[in-house]
C-alpha cells in the first residue's frame, strides 16, 4: 500500500532528481533502447592474449633489455634501435621494404621482405632481442551514473584519467527481481512529482 513520505533535498538531489526524470521516461532517447538504465563511463585497457586462440587488436613489440620498452610497429623498434647511431640504410616502413624490388639490407646484402621479422632482420636486429606481443583491447568501469548527460559531462572533465572513454548503458539485467528497479523507479517518481510541482 502507497505511503506518504517528507523528506528533505538539497538543492542538488533537486536538481538531478528533475533532469533524471525529464530525461529518461520510458522511449526516452537518453535510455539508448535501454529499461531502466544505468550508464556507464568506460576507460580503454589492454591485456596479452594467445593468438593461437584468440584475435588480438595489434601487435606490439618490446625490447626486455630497455625495461620492456614497448613500440606499436616494427617501424618504431628499428628508429629506437638506431637513436643513438646512424643507420647504414634508409629507414622505411615495413609495407615499403614489402612492395620493394630489391631491399639492401644493413650489411649490404639483398633481402626479400616476407614479414615483420624479415623487416627486422634486415635492419639487424635478432629476434632473441625482442618480443612480439598480441594486445586485445577490453573496456573498464570507471564511474557509474543515472542521467546519459552527467555520464558525458564526466568524461569532459575526467578526460586526462581516461584512454579512449566511452559511455555504455546497461539495465538491471535479465529477470532482475531485486532491489534496482525499484530504487530506480522511486528515484524517478521523485523527479516526476518535482517537475510537476514546478510547473
Amino acid at each position: 500500500m502507497p505511503r506518504d513520505l517528507i523528506i528533505e533535498l538539497t538543492d542538488e538531489q533537486e536538481r538531478y532528481l528533475k533532469e533524471f526524470a525529464a530525461k529518461h521516461f520510458e522511449g526516452s532517447k537518453y535510455n539508448l533502447g535501454t529499461h531502466h538504465p544505468i550508464h556507464l563511463v568506460q576507460t580503454q585497457r589492454e591485456r596479452v592474449v594467445d593468438s593461437d586462440h584468440e584475435d588480438g587488436d595489434l601487435i606490439k613489440y618490446y625490447v626486455p633489455d630497455w625495461d620492456y620498452r614497448g613500440f606499436d610497429s616494427v617501424e618504431g623498434l628499428v628508429k629506437a634501435w638506431y637513436e643513438d647511431e646512424d643507420c647504414p640504410i634508409e629507414i622505411v616502413t615495413f609495407d615499403e621494404a614489402y612492395k620493394a624490388d630489391r631491399f639492401i639490407d644493413v650489411n649490404g646484402e639483398e633481402q626479400v621482405i616476407c614479414n615483420e621479422k624479415d623487416y627486422l632482420e634486415a635492419y639487424g636486429i635478432d629476434e632473441k632481442v625482442y618480443h612480439k606481443v598480441h594486445i586485445a583491447y577490453y573496456y573498464e568501469t570507471k564511474a557509474i551514473f543515472f542521467i546519459l548527460d552527467e555520464a558525458k559531462r564526466y568524461i569532459e572533465y575526467q578526460g586526462h584519467n581516461l584512454k579512449n572513454p566511452r559511455t555504455y548503458t546497461v539495465g538491471a539485467g535479465y529477470a532482475n527481481k531485486g532491489e534496482y528497479q525499484h530504487f530506480w523507479e522511486l528515484l524517478f517518481k521523485m523527479g516526476q512529482k518535482l517537475n510537476e510541482n514546478a510547473s
